[in-house]
């Protein structure tokens, strides 16, 4: 259904919704403060009688769906990863709970046991890497090597727990301590960052990290120390930008408000569409500030979500005359380009689709404008489209022409592997060519490049062929999923990048903005 418009909003809605905040940000301050009871004890208890059928009920549909759920995966002789992890487990521990002969036989295979990211394990891990590793003895030591970080703990969603990391931490002696059974080594040391980053990351998780919120006490044991050369000293720093958040934001227009770039949805996201262009025009003058200084690809723009962000950053970004690029934009699926392949894919599957038969003829890769486009439907316009068009054949080379050609190329889908098929469309239309001729070029040219290869990947599937492809894609939108759209990005490109936090990992930038900080 559409967002409601902001014009038929209740009068009242303001109001309510600035209340509405107030309990809220009421209620997080008491959270942080120790903790609010809603309840007392006698109403809990009335509660929790009142709601009790309706949660048997959900426990007993659970139990259905678990049933179903491994019936399931019995018929088609499948295991999840969860199964994986749990008769892995059966297999490496006894009956008496130590470990079983196969455990023994790889504690003896293995001279180390290398984790990292053990601050992620789940219980279920943690005692299968217990199971595989040594326990050290009269003659031999530990070899159960662990690397972990719980400031970087982040799977709590699926079920990891990092008080397993944390009992290690706190239970191991420092090196220096140590017996050689078990020992902690504190890695401290950043060679990645400049000191003054590290200096206001110290500042920062010293404030807000304590034992009792994340579990550990952000001490001079956990707090990182500058380990890298930088030249010069001081070069670098960190600034802090603040802009206010008015009740105004949603109805404020920044530049040109046609942007289509933008996602227009209810009045949330509206507002937050609106806080994404002022905090680009902040970072887009700031770079052409240091445009003297450093260049376009020494810039990286880190967003903790693309969604929403990603495409306003790069359009403010091209206004203001700054070449920028994202990995993400509205979809693989979306993209206009891959959307006339996919309607024309359609048509070599079933030549009575009118929506694909028009959007075919319509695009780039037939080309007919809206006036014959219309002299067709005029010509018919009871009869559906494909109707219409084939009656036009009769007296219209193009269009005998066109049928002719889609039905050759329907003889070759049948013959051709999916991906062979878009090799040879590309090739004789050479509609890759063509769309680097239209606006952000290169991005389309590798949207369908990208589009090809995803075919390829489905050809070796077990059901594969273009009628299951499309079925696919089908179902892929559905659910609202979709493939990421292709980066024209190539080596030495001088252009701003945006990208998403973690996909930054293990990338360096001499400049680093960190826009959309105030979101929830």
């Amino acid at each position: 259904m559409p967002a409601a418009s902001r014009k038929d909003a209740h009068p009242d809605r303001p109001a309510l919704k600035e209340k509405l905040d107030g309990f809220r940000d009421d209620l997080l301050r008491k959270q942080l403060l120790g903790g609010v009871a809603a309840l007392l004890p006698s109403q809990a208890c009335a509660v929790h009688a009142a709601s009790a059928p309706s949660v048997h009920l959900l426990l007993d549909l659970m139990d259905q769906f678990e049933a179903d759920y491994q019936a399931a995966k019995k018929q088609r002789c499948a295991l999840d990863f969860q199964d994986l992890e749990q008769r892995c487990l059966r297999l490496l521990r006894s009956s008496e709970g130590g470990p079983s002969e196969i455990a023994l036989l790889y504690q003896e295979q293995f001279d180390y046991v290398l984790v990292d990211e053990y601050q992620d394990v789940n219980h279920a891990q943690d005692a299968i890497l217990a199971l595989v590793s040594r326990r050290a003895d009269a003659t031999r030591s530990r070899n159960l090597f662990m690397v972990g970080d719980v400031k970087q703990s982040i799977y709590a969603f699926r079920q990891a727990a990092p008080e397993i990391f944390l009992e290690k931490y706190f239970g191991f002696p420092a090196v220096s301590n140590s017996d050689g059974s078990t020992a902690r080594i504190n890695l401290s040391r950043n060679f990645r960052s400049r000191p003054e980053i590290l200096q206001t990351v110290n500042r920062l998780f010293e404030a807000m990290m304590t034992k009792a919120s994340a579990g550990l006490d952000y001490d001079a044991d956990a707090a990182l120390v500058a380990g890298g050369d930088f030249s010069p000293e001081g070069a670098g720093h960190v600034e802090l930008h603040v802009l206010e958040k008015s009740g105004e934001v949603a109805n404020q227009e920044i530049g040109d408000p046609g942007n289509a770039d933008l996602p227009i949805g209810n009045e949330d996201s509206l507002a937050d569409a609106r806080v994404a262009e002022r905090e680009a025009f902040l970072v887009g003058r700031k770079i052409l500030e240091m445009s003297g200084t450093f260049a376009f690809k020494d810039v990286v723009v880190l967003l903790r979500s693309m969604q929403g962000w990603a495409d306003a950053f790069v359009s403010i970004f091209h206004r203001l005359g700054i070449p920028a690029f994202t990995d993400y934009g509205t979809g693989l699926l979306a993209a206009q380009e891959v959307r006339d392949i996919l309607h024309f894919l359609t048509l070599l599957d079933n030549p009575l689709q009118d929506v694909s038969l028009a959007a075919v003829l319509r695009s780039p890769l037939e080309g007919w404008t809206e006036t014959e486009l219309l002299q067709v439907r005029q010509g018919e316009p009871t009869r559906f489209f494909h109707e219409a068009f084939r009656a036009a054949a009769e007296t219209n080379p193009k269009a005998a022409e066109f049928i002719n050609r889609i039905e050759q190329w329907r003889t070759r889908a049948r013959r051709q592997s999916l991906a062979d098929l878009l090799s040879d469309i590309y090739a004789e239309t050479d509609y890759p060519t063509l769309v680097l001729g239209l606006s952000d070029g290169e991005r389309r040219r590798a949207n369908l490049l990208r589009l090809q290869e995803i075919a390829g990947r489905f050809d070796h599937f077990s059901r594969r062929g273009l009628v299951r492809f499309l079925r696919f894609v089908d179902q892929l939108r559905e659910q609202e999923g979709d493939y990421g759209a292709a980066s024209p990005f190539f080596e030495g490109m001088d252009a701003v990048r945006v990208m998403t936090v973690h996909k930054s990992k293990g990338l360096e930038f001499p400049v680093v903005f960190l826009p959309g900080m105030g979101k929830g």
